[in-house]
């Protein structure tokens, strides 16, 4: 028997981009005003401070907006997958059941109300004002509680898991969608940083990222851990089940992620707050160090993201 069934597995690689899109959409703000903000208070020269500012903000400029057109035609794609699924025809020969399925059906409701949130987003970025990081954040948050609304807690109609989904989701997002911006922020600083602050400069960045970090993880355990618990009790590793296989592969890789953010915040930060012993050879190898870490946590939250797409689409065992 398949780990899925074919069908299901459509709408996982649909849920799968979406999921994608919409950590890489949080994580920029999120990465900008949680650490690189703080970060930037280190560094007591003004001119360094505005060229890392200018330095962040043209990779934000030109990656936010494209997030946002992804996650807008993903959308109408979904649109057309769910109509001619439902229908079994062409969207073209589906016109007609399309108004009753946006207005009639709490998945078209939810399509719907998704869409007028990317088009605020939209109008957003034609917007100048300080507070648009925290705004794009918020608006991030949102778009996380439309994919919780979408899981396993409606459909099997234990509303009361939607805030505990809705909070496992953004600490992902936060954490997962952060480690990209992170990465490149470490790799281009030296450029803009003198060498004389950037251990400084590094170790601070690693310790802000640590922190958000660590509540991260501490809410997704909790959060998974009940949720788990409450869809399948004593089930939870239940092999002979899909949700129970599924899950706990999904477990591994995700012990693997905690265990690469480990090393990297008792092994790797300790020796950069030694700064007075640290040798500037030392200090090269531990930010490459660095760098491999956050590529291999990259890497396997993919994964995590991947087999937390396929149980979506995987039924709760009864």
């Amino acid at each position: 028997m398949p780990l899925i069934e074919a069908f299901l597995l459509q709408f996982a690689v649909l849920k799968y981009l979406d999921l994608i899109g919409i950590v890489l959409f949080v994580g920029l703000p999120a990465f900008k005003v949680l650490v690189f903000l703080p970060t930037l208070r280190v560094i007591s020269d003004i001119k360094t401070r505005q060229t890392l500012k200018a330095e962040e903000a043209k990779y934000a400029r030109r990656i936010l907006p494209l997030v946002f057109f992804y996650l807008l035609l993903l959308h109408g794609v979904i649109l057309v997958h769910q109509i001619e699924n439902m229908t079994g025809q062409p969207l073209a020969r589906s016109l007609p059941i399309l108004s009753h399925w946006l207005t009639g059906t709490f998945s078209g409701l939810l399509w719907l109300n998704k869409l007028f949130l990317l088009i605020f987003i939209g109008f957003l970025f034609r917007i100048e004002t300080q507070r648009k990081d925290f705004l794009l954040l918020a608006l991030g948050v949102l778009l996380c509680l439309g994919a919780s609304l979408g899981g396993h807690a409606v459909t099997e109609k234990i509303h009361a898991l939607v805030m505990t989904d809705w909070l496992h989701f953004t600490s992902v997002a936060v954490w997962v969608g952060a480690l990209l911006p992170l990465r490149r922020m470490v790799k281009r600083y030296a450029s803009c940083v003198k060498a004389d602050q950037q251990i400084l400069f590094l170790r601070k960045l690693i310790e802000n990222f640590s922190l958000w970090a660590i509540l991260a993880a501490a809410i997704i355990v909790t959060t998974g851990a009940f949720n788990a618990v409450i869809y399948l009790g004593a089930d939870v590793f239940a092999f002979e089940a899909q949700y129970g296989k599924i899950f706990t592969l999904k477990l591994g890789f995700v012990l693997i992620v905690f265990g690469l953010g480990g090393f990297a915040r008792f092994y790797i930060l300790p020796r950069l707050q030694a700064e007075d012993t640290i040798e500037r050879t030392q200090f090269l190898r531990l930010q490459r160090l660095f760098l491999r870490i956050l590529s291999l946590e990259l890497f396997f939250v993919t994964g995590v993201l991947i087999w937390a797409a396929l149980l979506t689409q995987t039924p709760i065992p009864k």
